[in-house]
This record gives C-alpha cells, structure tokens and sequence, in this order.
C-alpha cells in the first residue's frame, strides 16, 4: 500500500513538472511571436531555437518558426518547419491546412515569373498581390513585385515593395541592396542627363532619387550645381542647405555647403559649415585650407597659416593649399617660405598661370631675378595676356639692367585696361632714369 501511494505521489510529480516544462515553452513562443511582429527577427529565432534545442518535436515552436522563415523569405524552411510541427502532431488540422496554403506558394511564385516572362507584366503583379494579401508577412513577394514594378519604371511602386521586404527582414542583404541599387539607377540615369546637359531631364531624376531617400546627399549638391551654373545661386544654396538638414553629419554636404556660401560672401555662414566640416572628420585637408582662406581675408594669419599647413600636412600634394599658403607667407613677407611653398604649387599644377605669377613675384623680392623673369615667362605662356606676369618681368628685367626689354614687358601690360596707368607709370619712371617703383 505505501509502495503505492508513493509510486502515486511520484507519478503525479513528474506530470507537473513536465506541465509546467510545456508552459514554460509556450510562453517563450509566444514571446518569439511578439518579436517577430515587433520585427525582432534575430530576436524570434534565437528564442525559438532555445525552445526547439529543449524539445525538437515542440509542434507549437516549430509552427512559429515556418511563420519566421516566411518573413525572411525562405520557403523551402518554412515548409520544413510546418511539415516537422504536422509529424509531431498528426491531429491539428489547421497545421495540415496551413501546409496546403503555403505549399500552393510554390506554384504561384512560378506562375507569377512564367507570366512576367511572357510579357504580361499585369498578370504578374496581379499574382503577387494575391500573394501578399494572403501572407502579408511574407518577405519575398515584396522583393519580386518591386522587380515588377522597375521593369515599369514605377520608382514609387518599387521603392514601397523594396522597402516593406527590407522592414520585414533587414538581415537580408538582397533586399537592402535593391533598395540601394533603385536609388543609384535615378541618380545615374541624371549624372547621364547632366553630361548631355540635358538639366531638366537631371533635376527630375535627381528629385526622384530624393523622393526615394531624402537623405541622399548627392542628390542635393548636383541640384545645387546646376542651378548655380544657371546663375541661380540663391537656388542652389538653399538646396544645399536642404541635404545637410536632411543629413547633418556628412562633412561633404556641410563642405560644398560652405563653398557655396563663400561664392556668395557669406564668410560668416562659410567659415561655420567648413568648420563643422573639421569637427565630424578631421581628416578633411581641402576644409582646413577653404577655412584658411577666409581667414586670410578676415587678416587673422597665425590661424590661417596654421590651418594652410596642417591642410598640407593631410594632403601633400594639394597644389591649391600649397598656393594658398605661399600667398599668405607673403603678404606676411616670409619670401623664402613662401617661395618653397609656391615652387611646390607650380609643380604640383604646372597650368595655374597666377601660380607662376606669385612665383615671379616671390622671386623679384627674393633677388632671383632671372627665376622671376623664368616663372613670369611660364604664367605668359599659359595666358598671354596676363598683365601681372608682365609686371612682374618688367620688374626682374629692369634689376638686371635690360632696361629696353623691361620697357616692353611693362607695354604688354598696358594692353589691360587694370593695369594700364601702372605700367605707363613704370614706363615713364624707367624713361626718366628713375627706380621702377611698386
């Protein structure tokens, strides 16, 4: 008798544990449930694949996880997974009902590919709406009828379906890259426009590449160029200005930004946005050097010298930055700096024509005089009628005593209305005897 009652006691034991080993696993599948339509898909599987690690035959886990692959868009796991939750419980008519629904996806995934393939392009989305009505959570139908509605060129209809594939399982890369491929194919298509200068044909498919995804920055600045090349520069700023509300921590964005405000001597708002530019990345050499520009306008040298050389520092072969910091080392008359520094800007851009001027210029206050009349002689070649060239020269000509030839440089600057009074005046100083003055 007590052999008995203690087999009872044990036996009963056992069926609560095991009990509450059932619930405990139904409450994390119906936790996986709750992530999987917060969109935790990482969230879902690893709970369920706790579930079925504990008991692999769990119909109600196994039930849950086909609903999961049917999100990530794999169906052959999701037949397997409702096939496996049938064999473990043979009785559940809505799981062999379920089966049957999903099975007949395979048919029409083909049918809808066979119809696009023949040209009915209708037929095809009109399947694969019937397929998402019935399995909305269903990733791939999206990703299929996106495809559909490119070949229409329904930027609209495709980015929607692109995007709804993506949000159901952004773990999948094909998706996102759709998506990703959808916005370079508009912006391409107006890069393509804009070489033909075809701008209205650009500004609609680089509008079409914004309504996609209004953060795409690129978008923002070709609009900008094209409306500054148009002359409307107001335009093009305030489409500038869009992209960096759009996307505040691209430095490119804030940069041209900027050089749009310094073309319209808004020095304030420039030397703002080229400084941001240098606070989300301090590797960005050309703000460093456009912010030293303002800065030598505004005369605060010791800053602008110190921005010219780390933009160098960061970009040795930078002729513009070279140039800009030989410009600025004489205005401060450090004429050796600043002849090493020019020397490296007319190497490195052996065609900037005002280089070889500044050069000429370094030169004649150095007393290198026949290098001045060599750097005048490159900036002439390049640009005959540039007149400083030809002070320059007239300058260097006269300190070695070649006064005919000084006088002859000095009258090819006259023919430069800016230029004329001073050379006429050097001309007439040379004539009377007297020092050619600056």
């Amino acid at each position: 008798m007590m052999m008995r009652k203690l087999f009872t006691v044990l036996f009963s034991l056992v069926l609560l544990l095991s009990a509450q080993s059932v619930e405990e696993m139904q409450s994390l599948v119906d936790d996986a449930a709750r992530s999987l339509t917060e969109g935790n898909i990482m969230g879902a599987e690893m709970t369920l694949q706790s579930v079925l690690m504990q008991d692999s035959t769990f119909a109600p886990a196994l039930y849950s996880y086909h609903l999961l692959a049917l999100q990530k868009g794999d169906l052959n796991e999701a037949l397997v997974k409702l096939k496996s939750a049938i064999t473990n419980k043979p009785d559940d008519e809505d799981y062999r009902t379920r089966f049957e629904s999903v099975n007949s996806l395979v048919n029409k995934l083909k049918d809808a590919k066979r119809e696009l393939d023949a040209g009915q392009i209708e037929n095809s989305k009109r399947i694969y709406g019937e397929i998402i009505e019935a399995f909305p959570t269903f990733a791939e139908p999206y990703y299929l009828l996106g495809i559909v509605n490119l070949r229409e060129d329904d930027y609209k209809g495709s980015s929607t379906n692109f995007r709804k594939a993506s949000e159901l399982n952004p773990d999948e890369m094909k998706y996102s890259s759709a998506m990703n491929n959808l916005i370079g194919k508009y912006f391409q298509d107006g890069m393509t426009a804009y070489k033909m200068n075809d701008f209205v044909t650009a500004e609609e498919k680089f509008r079409i590449t914004l309504e996609i995804d209004p953060t795409f920055v690129n978008a923002y600045m070709q609009i900008g160029v094209m409306k500054r090349k148009s002359g409307d520069l107001d335009g093009a700023i305030t489409c500038l200005e869009k992209g960096v509300e759009a996307a505040p921590e691209d430095d490119k964005s804030r940069y041209n930004l900027g050089l749009f405000y310094k073309s319209a001597n808004r020095n304030s708002d420039a030397r703002e946005q080229f400084s941001k530019t240098i606070e989300l990345n301090p590797d960005f050499s050309k703000a460093y050097s456009s912010l030293a520009g303002i800065q030598v306008e505004e005369k605060q040298f010791p800053q602008a010298e110190s921005n010219y050389a780390k933009s160098i520092e960061l970009d040795p072969s930078s002729a513009s930055a070279w140039d800009g910091y030989g410009a600025l080392l004489m205005q401060q008359k450090k004429y050796a700096q600043a002849k090493e520094a020019l020397d490296n800007a007319t190497r490195l851009a052996p065609r900037n024509y005002p280089g070889f001027y500044r050069l000429a210029e370094c030169n004649n206050y150095l007393g290198n005089y026949q290098e001045a009349i060599d750097a005048a002689e490159k900036a002439l070649r390049l640009n005959r009628r540039f007149a400083p060239a030809n002070i320059e020269k007239g300058f260097a000509l006269f300190r070695l005593d070649r006064k005919q030839e000084s006088i002859a440089a000095f009258n090819a600057a006259r023919t430069d209305p800016g230029w004329r009074s001073y050379a006429e005046h050097q001309i007439e100083l040379i004539r009377d005897g007297k020092e050619v003055e600056r």
